[in-house]
């Protein structure tokens, strides 16, 4: 996929070829799907939904089957969708594969204007930074975060009817998208230095101190009980420091040296700087919480690097350094979103790394393979123990 990814960057989105693009386009997402639709007991959140699936109920168990609800109605009315047509887990896997990378790679990457100039490099990054988070963990809330997606261009155009049918929907694939009615609000504040430090301020301490806030997030028991747990796995002082230079100071410095030093500012990202400092804000001020709504944001922040990398790369201001500045932006990020994938785990499973929740890939193909079952009952215990370590740790 990575080896393809790049070839096709080099090709269409450098050289600006026309020739056979969308095949080469297609293929990346045959790709994603597949890789995907084949896996077999590949991510922590994955095993989780292996084990509800055998408690959902069919249509022909009866036309109540919201009394089943353990989750989000659309995320409930998909997988009884997908089970009255196949019992087999498998066939929902590759429904959520073609339905996410469908709408991203066709609905999203494709055909909005954030993404579509150089959509090859954004397929990339998504492969590097998301592909394995959004197909394989955050099942329910990657398919909220792509009709999110969906609705950029009527936030962009302040067409408020069509961008709250979008939020609605995503909302009823996963709650945390509630985030998504208030961001409206920011679309009417001015991009200057003095909103973004007071929002930032005063968010952070609303967010931090003030827990009577997030009251008015619990609008019925799941939420509840979703915004208890989260908040319990927030994160100490010196974390959230460190969450806030990643996530709100870097991006920042990176606005400030696009917009005034290499002068390419663009209205079709600026519309967006103040909801994504209020995201932010909250992700810094309750980091458990707040790290869910972030991600709703982190495709078009991984856009505006996107097009601020390729202004590096052609600036007079970076003119003698650009390849190592274009190095470094591209390396950095992708150094901090993999960390994870090489933390120790030793305690919970011997020689083991966090990674082991996805690599060696095993597929639908071989279950009955001595050496791979082997390998997936080992993670399955593995995911359980981590979970349940954290369990503790919270």
């Amino acid at each position: 996929m990575f080896l393809t990814s790049f070839l096709f960057v080099y090709r269409y989105d450098i050289k600006k070829k026309r020739n056979l693009k969308e095949n080469a386009y297609f293929i990346l997402f045959l790709l994603a799907v597949l890789v995907a639709g084949c896996r077999y007991v590949i991510g922590g959140d994955t095993v989780r939904y292996m084990r509800f699936w055998e408690y959902y109920p069919t249509f022909s168990e009866g036309p109540d089957i919201f009394s089943y609800v353990l989750f989000d109605p659309f995320w409930m009315l998909l997988n009884v969708c997908c089970k009255s047509i196949c019992d087999d887990f498998i066939f929902f896997q590759f429904v959520h594969a073609l339905l996410l990378n469908g709408i991203l790679f066709y609905g999203v990457f494709k055909r909005l204007i954030y993404f579509k100039e150089h959509r090859f490099t954004i397929v990339l990054f998504y492969f590097i930074y998301f592909y394995l988070y959004f197909n394989t963990e955050i099942l329910r809330e990657s398919l909220a975060i792509a009709f999110f997606l969906l609705g950029l261009p009527a936030f962009q155009k302040k067409q408020w009817l069509r961008y709250y049918i979008f939020a609605i929907i995503a909302f009823l694939f996963h709650s945390s998208a509630i985030i998504l009615f208030i961001l409206p609000a920011f679309r009417y504040i001015p991009w200057n230095k003095f909103w973004v430090i007071s929002i930032f301020i005063s968010v952070f301490v609303v967010f931090n101190y003030l827990e009577g806030v997030l009251s008015v997030f619990m609008m019925n028991p799941v939420i509840a009980q979703k915004m208890e747990l989260y908040g319990d796995a927030s994160m100490n002082f010196n974390g959230k420091i460190f969450r806030a230079i990643i996530y709100f100071v870097i991006p920042m410095c990176v606005i400030y040296v696009n917009d005034k030093k290499m002068r390419r500012t663009s209205s079709d990202f600026t519309v967006f700087y103040m909801a994504y400092t209020f995201v932010t804000s909250v992700s810094v001020g309750n980091t458990a919480i707040g790290g869910r709504f972030v991600n709703y944001m982190m495709p078009l922040v991984i856009a505006y690097y996107v097009f601020v990398l390729y202004n590096i790369y052609t600036s007079r201001y970076f003119y003698r350094i650009r390849k190592s500045v274009s190095f470094l932006f591209v390396m950095i990020p992708c150094i901090y979103f993999n960390m994870k994938y090489f933390k120790d785990t030793s305690d919970i499973l011997y020689y083991s790394k966090y990674s082991f929740i996805w690599f060696p890939y095993t597929d639908i193909f071989h279950q009955d393979d001595s050496k791979q079952i082997e390998i997936t009952d080992l993670r399955i215990d593995y995911v359980d123990k981590l979970m349940w370590s954290q369990d503790l740790g919270n």
